[in-house]
């Protein structure tokens, strides 16, 4: 199985929720990445969200072939990170197996972490000077 196969197959779930999460915020606007990267992202006025799945390759080398992790990340323009949530980070868990046998636990992070996280990053990008303090 492939990178491409996954996304495809997973594609559908993170569009509806980043569907339902731009109807919650009606100014920012929603498009898809399927360049080097694979997901979906809201652009707010001072920071964009994005929901991505990760390529276990590009931070493991030859050693995550065949794996990702589906990541969520509000950054504020200038590069701030407002928020982040990749389920199981820095764990061997992190590391979902791309082939159909790792689809289900991949929608499991997306619907009992990443999805019940996503109306709160969003509110943190679309009002990223009240949600975090200056450092």
């Amino acid at each position: 199985m492939t990178y491409m196969t996954t996304w495809k197959h997973i594609r559908p779930a993170l569009e509806r929720v980043m569907t339902e999460a731009a109807l919650e915020y009606p100014a920012a606007e929603l498009w898809e990445d399927n360049a080097d990267d694979y997901g979906f992202h809201l652009s707010f006025t001072h920071a964009d969200v994005s929901l991505t799945l990760e390529d276990a390759m590009s931070y493991e080398g030859d050693d995550g072939k065949g794996k990702g992790a589906l990541s969520l990340r509000a950054v504020e323009r200038g590069g701030r990170i407002l928020a982040e949530c990749t389920p199981f980070n820095f764990t061997r868990d992190v590391w979902v197996r791309l082939s159909p046998a790792g689809w289900p636990e991949l929608q499991d992070r997306l619907d009992q972490y990443i999805a019940p996280a996503l109306l709160d990053v969003c509110e943190r990008a679309a009002h990223p000077a009240r949600s975090l303090p200056r450092l």
